[in-house]
């Protein structure tokens, strides 16, 4: 297992001069909220378990076995050491697959709370407190404080309710205009709800406040993004893998910034890394042959958007785009045969995608089904009117079936239109 982040790691020692089988608290001296970073949707389900048991000395007593094993990279551990003082870690990193779990004694009604919350962004903090004690004193100098308001916020960015978060945050930060935590969470929140600018400018605030993290970039980078600077973009997402190089996720996004940049072979080394860090990531994978390609490397393009699929199979919700891209491949390569179950998939994923049915027209174009070749990039052109190329498709079409007038106006819109050109989706 892997160091865990210093960024990542906050210790604390409590409970002077109890042992394993007498720890006691009165009612209400104790309180544990332990949070772990938001973002783990990325890597996989979580499997929580708790399971509280009597003692063997007093039944009032319990012993509290929290387990928490996500399948993923994002780790919580919680050893316990158990000496004159217990001690108490948290650490949150990300690593190789493994488990973590709590043990430890506790009087029935001593344990006032016990939430494991998944929070933004990469944050892993551990706070306990005892009531008197003289390693509980000296210590509370140096013990992190809770702000139960933003912890309520936090609660609120991990469900998605960004312009709820967004209003509580503004009405803390009337109250604590000097807190860099409700600075980041807001510019978070404005990075969710794709306000790159108000983004950075909380950044900018939080980052006079205290030193950002690593994670801070990441988004910094991602808001640069949503503003087409990808110059700044890789900037910052390079400043941030110098920071934290075992992400996968900020490798993933560097992946794509370089993409982006038609710089594929930094993008393909980007992606491997990726997988090397989370094995069996279709979206690293399908991204990887999607570099290949611009490498004109397209038989191993191919090979790695079968092996993205293939990774993807048992999926709960498993992506359309390496279905499509592979499709894609296949049709240039007049493969039709083998494109159009995975066009017919892909369409059963995400019947709203545009690039499905474009993709269904030109298969059925290279077959000469006319018909079907139509309503396929009329729905297409209906899905994303303001694209170009789907209009001189469709006139072209137009054109096969002796449809004159239709053919003219479709390639008039072309002329109308700009010739901007999107990087394919992720």
């Amino acid at each position: 297992m892997g160091q865990p982040s210093k960024h990542a790691r906050t210790s604390i020692s409590f409970l002077h001069g109890m042992d394993q089988k007498s720890a006691a608290f009165d009612l209400g001296t104790f309180a544990l909220i332990s949070c772990a970073a938001f973002g783990w949707r990325s890597y996989g389900s979580q499997d929580r378990r708790l399971r509280i048991c009597s003692s063997n000395k007093d039944p009032s007593a319990m012993s509290v076995r929290c387990a928490f094993i996500p399948c993923g990279h994002l780790y919580l551990e919680l050893p316990t050491r158990i000496r004159k003082a217990i001690g108490l870690n948290a650490m949150c990193w990300r690593s190789d697959f493994s488990f973590m779990q709590m043990k430890q004694a506790f009087h029935l009604g001593a344990v006032l709370g016990l939430g494991l919350i998944l929070l933004s962004p990469g944050i892993c903090f551990c706070f306990a407190r005892q009531n008197g004690g003289p390693v509980a004193q000296a210590e509370a100098q140096q013990r992190p404080t809770v702000d139960a308001a933003l912890l309520q916020i936090r609660t609120l960015i991990a469900a998605g309710k960004y312009p709820e978060a967004e209003r509580e945050l503004r009405e803390h930060l009337e109250q604590t205009p000097d807190s860099p935590d409700a600075h980041a969470l807001l510019a978070f929140a404005f990075f969710r709800e794709a306000k790159p600018q108000a983004s950075l400018d909380e950044y900018t605030r939080s980052a006079k406040l205290r030193k950002p993290t690593a994670d801070d970039l990441r988004v910094v980078a991602l808001d640069y993004v949503l503003l087409n600077d990808y110059d700044d973009a890789a900037k910052w997402m390079a400043q941030s893998l110098a920071w934290k190089d075992n992400d996968p996720e900020t490798w993933y996004e560097m992946g794509r910034i370089k993409y982006t940049q038609n710089r594929f072979q930094e993008s393909v080394e980007c992606f491997r890394k990726s997988l090397q860090l989370l094995p069996r990531s279709a979206k690293a994978g399908n991204n990887l042959g999607l570099a290949l390609e611009g490498l004109n490397r397209n038989d191993e393009a191919i090979a790695a958007y079968r092996q993205a699929i293939a990774w993807q199979e048992d999926a709960a919700r498993p992506s359309e785009q390496p279905l499509i891209n592979l499709a894609i491949v296949l049709v240039n390569r007049d493969q039709l045969a083998e494109a159009l179950p995975l066009l017919q998939r892909a369409e059963g994923i995400a019947p709203k995608e545009m690039k499905v049915h474009e993709q269904l027209g030109r298969l059925y174009l290279k077959q000469d089904e006319l018909a079907r070749a139509r309503e396929q990039m009329e729905r297409a052109v209906e899905l994303s009117p303001g694209t170009a190329a789907l209009h001189f498709q469709l006139g072209q079409i137009y054109k096969r079936l002796g449809l004159t007038d239709q053919a003219r106006s479709e390639f008039a819109r072309v002329g109308q239109l700009s010739g901007s050109n999107s990087s394919p989706k992720k």
